[in-house]
């Protein structure tokens, strides 16, 4: 009983205190780069929330994407002092794997089956309209 207790608590303390997922976190972050050192404004709660839902749908069909995501946020969160310097890309190679792990994904998605994240992005000549914005020259 005092463990149950004691977890609820620090459950509590975690939602009271604002802290997200680590991906808002570093979007966050980003976000408050000046506008000539980030290349979008990021609505943190959506895209993390659609990155984790999108993680979920290829993990339910066989494309683990999940781990690559986290080891592209666990190099941002190594060089967050980095997020505002866009020449900065040496978390690139964990945004481009991850980016092909959706890729191919999306790739294998059949033809009469929406899957909104595979429909094309509004940067990209690709079918990819996901990407990670926290990488150079995005």
């Amino acid at each position: 009983m005092k463990l149950v207790l004691t977890s609820a608590l620090f459950g509590a303390l975690f939602l009271v205190s604002g802290c997200g997922t680590q991906c808002e976190s570093i979007s966050r972050q980003y976000n408050a780069c000046p506008i000539g050192k980030r290349f979008i404004q990021i609505d943190t709660e959506n895209f993390c929330g659609q990155v984790d839902a999108f993680n979920a749908r290829a993990a339910a069909a066989g494309q683990q994407c999940t781990p690559l995501w986290t080891a592209h946020l666990a190099c941002w969160q190594q060089h967050i002092s980095s997020i505002c310097d866009t020449n900065f890309a040496d978390c690139d190679d964990s945004a481009i794997a991850w980016q092909d792990c959706v890729r191919t994904y999306c790739e294998a998605v059949p033809a009469d089956k929406y899957e909104p994240e595979c429909q094309g992005g509004e940067f990209l000549d690709d079918p990819l309209s996901l990407p990670s914005p926290f990488q150079s020259g995005f």
